[in-house]
């Protein structure tokens, strides 16, 4: 994503004098935005849910619009708040932080690609994560959208100026932040297992067996390393417990010592019945440490409770994704306690959403672990889902360790610095170090209220806009 990409939108709507006119103005443009983002998703339909193109194309309009609503709010915003008290420099960053605190809430949440991500292969410029969060780093860039707009409108250099001196003060901030220590515990030696497993040899019986034992394989070539914690992918158990084989004895015969711990993904047994989601701890003797339950599950494909088995051919599409018809929340953020760290794992899409990881740290996580199974995604898509974890591994001050079936795994320490990527489509067992680190970021202390500040200014704008109206007449 270009980070002046709103240059263009800003421009149209100072044309517009109407709040209907600004509201069709933000819905083109965010169709705009979504169609290229989310390309990946048509494909998907058609090769992995098998899906005839007559009926993956309007699910992808749909899906489209679905995503698009929020600019809309956006562009109506943007010329509601213009008619205010407001200064004209603000009233963009406003109505866009408003637009994307929409976006993450709701029961149709996506806030996929928030403007902040645009920047995620900068660490420099994204320091400012850890205080305002990617809200924080959002605004910044609207800011500057704004300020280069008006200054090639108004042919001054004043505008310009300011945001030299913006960008200027965020890059120096950002390189004292990277040069600055970070206070952290014992480097512990962790091995991702990446096992490049097909998904149409996914939640299968007849390659159950030689899935896992890929898994246990590679996980040889880890422990001989010396690895303490081996990590493998989201539902790498594809199975029911009661099922297949208990991955704790399987495990004991792998590891030498008992020190040595598995965190995997796969199927669990909910509480009251039932199956979760989540990812489970096993020492090097068996014993299980910990586990944990997806809390947000993915809409429609992980929330498909019963329906899917009465009809056969949605059974069939769904049955890579599912061990049965559907899992249960989790409702615990609390890390699993293993290899001397505090494992705050989050599962797929959980890492979009900041409050998640939030909780989790507040919960004690020391390293958040991301565990997910990519290999339904194009690339394109499994690239803008793993980009996620570097601004959520910045907000909260954590390291993180990602581990996704087919790829893209990574290693990012508590400043958003990748340290180790495993490349899409590889098969094999990377080995790195990693520190717990403890220490609370302003963003978890409160700043991420920014969003909401946003959102009660936009608010106040509105109502005081109708104010003033009122007073004149």
């Amino acid at each position: 994503m270009c980070p002046v990409v709103l240059v263009p939108g800003l421009w149209l709507l100072r044309s517009v004098r109407s709040v209907p006119g600004g509201i069709a103005i933000g819905l083109l443009f965010g169709i705009g935005f979504v169609v290229p983002t989310f390309l990946w998703f048509f494909t998907t339909l058609v090769a992995e849910f098998e899906l005839g193109r007559r009926v993956a194309l309007p699910l992808s309009a749909l899906l489209a619009l679905a995503l698009a609503w929020p600019f809309a709010v956006w562009g109506g915003l943007c010329v509601a708040l213009r008619r205010g008290p407001l200064p004209g420099w603000l009233t963009p960053v406003l109505a866009w932080g408003a637009m994307e605190w929409l976006r993450g809430v709701g029961p149709g949440a996506l806030p996929w690609l928030r403007l902040g991500d645009a920047l995620h292969a900068s660490p420099l410029w994204l320091q400012g994560a850890a205080f305002l969060g990617v809200a924080g780093v959002s605004a910044g860039l609207v800011l500057v959208n704004g300020l280069v707009l008006t200054s090639a409108l108004e042919r001054s250099w004043r505008p310009l100026a300011v945001a030299a001196a913006i960008l200027t003060a965020v890059g120096l901030s950002g390189a004292w932040r990277l040069a600055a220590p970070i206070v952290e515990g014992d480097p512990v030696r962790v091995a991702l297992v990446q096992a490049a497993t097909p998904q149409t040899d996914r939640f299968e019986p007849a390659t159950r067996r030689s899935n896992l034992d890929r898994h246990l394989q590679l996980s040889g070539d880890a422990l001989a390393a010396g690895a303490r914690l081996v990590v493998w992918s989201e539902t790498a158990l594809d199975y029911p417990p009661e099922e297949g084989p208990d991955i704790g004895p399987l495990w004991a015969s792998e590891a030498p010592t008992p020190s040595q711990v598995l965190l995997v993904g796969g199927v669990l047994e909910a509480p009251g019945g039932g199956h979760a989601n989540g990812a489970l701890a096993v020492a090097g003797d068996g014993t299980r440490l910990g586990s944990y339950a997806k809390r947000r599950l993915v809409p429609l494909v992980e929330r498909a409770h019963g329906w899917p088995a009465e009809d056969s051919r949605l059974r069939r599409r769904l049955k890579r994704f599912l061990a049965q018809s559907g899992y249960l929340p989790g409702d615990s953020p609390a890390p699993i306690s293993a290899a001397g760290l505090q494992l705050g794992v989050l599962i797929c899409f959980e890492t979009l959403f900041d409050e998640d990881v939030r909780a989790t740290v507040e919960a004690g996580a020391d390293v958040l672990v991301n565990l997910s199974n990519d290999a339904f995604f194009p690339d394109r898509g499994a690239t803008q889902h793993a980009l996620h974890s570097i601004l959520r591994s910045i907000e909260v001050g954590r390291p993180l360790l990602r581990v996704s079936n087919l790829g893209i795994g990574l290693v990012v320490d508590a400043r958003g610095r990748v340290a180790l990527q495993v490349p899409r489509d590889e098969r094999g067992t990377r080995v790195a170090e990693i520190r717990p680190v403890r220490e609370a970021t302003l963003y978890s202390r409160g700043g991420h209220l920014f969003d909401e500040l946003l959102v009660l200014l936009a608010v106040a704008g509105c109502a005081l806009r109708r104010r003033t109206g009122e007073a004149t007449a």
